[in-house]
């Protein structure tokens, strides 16, 4: 009767996996490849680093663009495909990883485990925005996979807490937390050989992480508007992806989040190491968000990746007698997974944000354009939507000083903190006389100082995202 039972369940087990994969494969297969999308603003800018910069630059420009190597290592090799389907695909294959490790490895039951694959941030968001966010979830994941073996494969475990480091800062804050405890479980198991050499290894790897961030320049946010409230909130806000229409909605995720934080310390405080991690990263990264660095709604998702690998590390750290003990609690404390899961569930939106490329479409339709010189006064990386398929046409666009906005020079040139600050009469040192010559800009230089010694006459002007553009002709 025990065996018929566990054939049963086993069959159950194998009809939900493949229900539930099936669903998250055609939905997320449908949004990343099916919708149209030809990526953000910042998946095009990182396109344009990895497919005109070499590997050199790429390692220079990290400590303007904030990002670790490895998700620029490996999409660099695959950059001869077009435009976006090699990161797209790259990135869709790794949440998918990410996915079937938790499935598999993750203590979690089926329900839970459910819920964390149909959330926004895994449904939604991380498969199809072509970053480096799914590959930060697979090594993190990865990590958790082999949490219970560390001490068994030390090198191997090290390894990938390496990899998981060198992905995204918010996964660095998650590795270097994990990192610590390893550290200390070979100290305490007396393993001093493996001890000293990961030790030297952890070293030279932040070594390398000073030497690849030194002189990082803080970005230009002086048009960026910060999503939905400052970062002491941003803990609780990724429940739920919903926009917010009003300021009782705004008040409950607020509140969430208090609830959230104190529900979250007061269980993780019962298991050391699960509350170690916790508080590390949740620190480390509200320190790093108000004062590096402002969040957008894809690090704010990533406090879901934070409490999965928390609540995954406290699973792994319970005893039986523990289980046994606090049945009662863990009772309660799962249904409180299961509310905050599902309030991800409920708040999922369907339709996925897409940014149109007001300057491709604007120079396609404008053969003029086409054949002229282009310079802009616009941040580079709200311009990079476009660069992409307009390099392919061989279309090229200019700061004020001249550099190709596709080149490393370019890519550098806002975050140089005198340079940045264009002086308009420069323009006047790279325009071609062959050619006509254009200016596009999101302001109304007729009426700015700044702008009063260029000779120019409006061409067009246009809306984008709200905010008027403007390409004037240059004499």
């Amino acid at each position: 009767m025990q065996n018929i039972k566990t054939i049963f369940e086993n069959k159950k087990y194998l009809i939900l996996t493949i229900t539930v994969f099936a669903f998250w494969i055609i939905f997320t297969a449908k949004l990343a490849f099916l919708s149209g999308r030809l990526g953000w603003e910042d998946e095009s800018h990182f396109w344009v680093i990895v497919k005109n910069c070499s590997i050199a630059q790429i390692f220079e420009l990290m400590k303007v663009e904030g990002h670790m190597m490895l998700w620029y290592l490996v999409v660099k090799p695959f950059t001869f495909l077009p435009y976006p389907y090699p990161m797209q695909v790259i990135n869709w294959l790794f949440c998918l990883g990410a996915m079937i490790i938790s499935w598999r490895k993750a203590p979690f039951n089926c329900f839970t485990k459910t819920l964390i694959l149909i959330s926004p941030v895994f449904l939604q968001l991380y498969p199809v925005h072509a970053r480096c966010y799914s590959i930060s979830c697979f090594f993190l994941f990865l990590a958790c996979a082999f949490y219970k073996e560390r001490l068994n494969k030390p090198y191997l475990y090290f390894f990938i807490l390496f990899l998981a480091a060198n992905t995204h800062i918010q996964t660095f804050f998650a590795s270097t937390a994990i990192g610590l405890l390893f550290l200390y479980d070979l100290i305490k198991s007396k393993r001093y050989k493996e001890t000293i050499l990961i030790s030297l290894m952890t070293i030279l790897t932040g070594i390398m992480f000073i030497f690849q961030f030194y002189g990082v320049s803080k970005p230009d946010y002086e048009n960026v508007v910060q999503d939905i409230v400052n970062s002491t909130n941003m803990v609780g806000i990724f429940i739920g992806s919903i926009q917010i229409e009003n300021d009782w909605i705004l008040l409950s995720k607020i509140i969430s989040a208090r609830i959230f934080v104190v529900v979250m310390t007061l269980i993780f405080a019962t298991k050391a190491r699960a509350f170690f991690v916790y508080i590390f990263i949740f620190f480390t990264s509200i320190i790093f968000f108000e004062n590096v660095y402002l969040p957008r709604i894809w690090h704010i998702a990533f406090f879901l990746v934070y409490f999965v690998v928390c609540y995954w590390i406290f699973l792994e750290e319970r005893t039986n007698l523990e289980q046994e003990r606090y049945k009662n609690i863990i009772k309660y404390f799962n249904k409180f997974v299961y509310i905050l899961l599902l309030v991800q569930v409920i708040s999922l939106e369907i339709n996925l944000p897409h940014d149109r490329d007001f300057l491709y479409n604007t120079l396609i339709q404008h053969e003029e354009l086409q054949q002229g010189k282009l310079f802009t006064d616009i941040w580079p990386i709200t311009v990079s939507i476009s660069l992409p398929q307009l390099n392919e046409k061989g279309i090229y666009i200019y700061d004020m000083n001249g550099r190709d906005l596709s080149s490393f020079e370019g890519l550098m040139t806002y975050y140089d903190e005198e340079k940045k600050k264009f002086k308009s009469k420069n323009i006047y040192n790279y325009i071609e006389t062959d050619k006509n010559n254009y200016l596009i800009t999101l302001y109304d230089i007729s009426k700015n100082k700044k702008y009063k010694d260029i000779k120019k006459k409006l061409y067009l002007e246009g809306i984008k995202n709200g905010y008027n553009y403007f390409i004037y002709k240059i004499f």
